[in-house]
């Protein structure tokens, strides 16, 4: 399984439908994880796969959006959320704390517009950056191996 992850997106036309064009040449993308800032920028991929969104410190008027949730894609459950209620400026301790406690070993995050994916206390951390400044990820979940976080830009490749 593929899946497509961006973050504080920030109504920035320009790069939504820059990433819009880049994923329609992706294949078989599984779902799409948005971690706020922009909840509704996520909508536009609504036609290419099943769209799974929080709201983030700069959605306020995103109240029916949750803040955090727990997804299962086949074995491995994502927990997803924007990363400000979990200090994630500060360490991701947090974060995977409460991925745990959720059951999930992958968490998906935003706030920090910073691109990383590290494990901390077991669980794949992941934030796919800023969509403002072009910066995205891909998750891949293969059987019987661990998850993988691909950092991407529409700026530049692979890292």
């Amino acid at each position: 399984m593929k899946l497509l992850l961006f973050s504080d997106s920030h109504h920035g036309h320009g790069m939504l439908v820059a990433l819009l064009r880049r994923v329609k040449e992706e294949e078989g993308i599984t779902a799409v994880l948005f971690a706020g800032d922009g909840a509704g920028d996520a909508d536009a991929f609504s036609g290419l796969a099943p769209v799974y969104k929080v709201r983030g410190n700069c959605d306020p008027g995103e109240l029916s959006v949750p803040q955090a949730m727990s997804l299962a894609f086949g074995p491995t459950r994502v927990f997803l959320t924007h990363g400000n209620l979990q200090r994630v400026k500060m360490t991701l301790a947090l974060l995977a704390r409460d991925a745990a406690d959720a059951g999930a070993g992958v968490a998906v995050f935003g706030h920090t517009h910073r691109q990383r994916a590290d494990y901390v206390s077991g669980v794949l951390c992941v934030n796919p950056g800023a969509l403002e400044k072009g910066d995205y990820a891909l998750l891949h979940l293969q059987p019987d191996q661990p998850p993988r976080a691909e950092l991407l830009s529409l700026n530049r490749g692979a890292e």
